[in-house]
């Protein structure tokens, strides 16, 4: 409990995670930090024990997640890959995800009921059920700026929050011991940089440091 206490003190402190709580929050980035994690704490009771409550709950907090920032969708790969700790076991996961299939159809069900809202607003305002709101701005994938983005002192998210290298750390500690979300934090990491920094603006403007990590 001490460990858990002083590691929550530190990212509430020692990242950006202070800024867009007290002096921006209007942003949407502290609202997908929290909808997160109630995420992962409720994917965890789903993994342990899948019922219809915590299947509810995973679809519409994915829901919220992807409608305050698509993206974030990302957050996808943490249940996928859930306990897959070395390919022997691939078949026990496979069999996981086939023999809970109706509980995943209820938070896909969830999922959709929630990002309908967006489609029933864009319905209204425009009279199409979809709208790209950015216009012309857009992801390159073909160019991510991911050193820049990590290293780079124009938002660079390693310069801005430097305790973050130890959560990195902690990735690489957690694969070497074979914990149960090992693999989902490695694959969620290396997707969500991808992504975030193929955006054109990669910086996102002003702020303090890397909001979107």
């Amino acid at each position: 409990d001490e460990t858990i206490a002083i590691v929550l003190l530190i990212i509430a402190v020692g990242t950006n995670l202070f800024c867009y709580t007290v002096l921006e929050p209007g942003m949407s980035h502290v609202y997908s930090f929290c909808l997160i994690s109630a995420f992962l704490y409720y994917q965890h009771k789903f993994q342990n024990k899948p019922t219809f409550s915590s299947s509810l709950i995973c679809g519409l907090l994915l829901g919220f997640i992807s409608l305050i920032r698509l993206p974030n969708i990302l957050v996808i790969i943490v249940p996928v890959l859930w306990n897959l700790t070395s390919f022997n076991r691939l078949r026990s996961k496979i069999s996981f995800l086939v023999g809970n299939f109706k509980m995943i159809l209820l938070m896909g069900s969830m999922i959709i009921l929630v990002l309908f809202i967006q489609s029933t607003y864009y319905k209204y305002v425009t009279g199409k059920w979809w709208y790209y709101a950015y216009g012309e701005e857009k992801f390159f994938f073909n160019n991510p700026q991911i050193l820049q983005g990590l290293l780079g002192f124009r938002k660079g998210f390693f310069i801005y929050c430097p305790l973050m290298i130890f959560a990195l750390a902690g990735i690489v500690i957690s694969i070497k011991k074979k914990y149960s979300f090992a693999l989902a934090t490695l694959i969620l990491f290396i997707t969500h940089v991808y992504v975030i920094y193929s955006w054109w603006c990669w910086w996102y403007g002003g702020g303090l440091g890397a909001r979107t990590m």
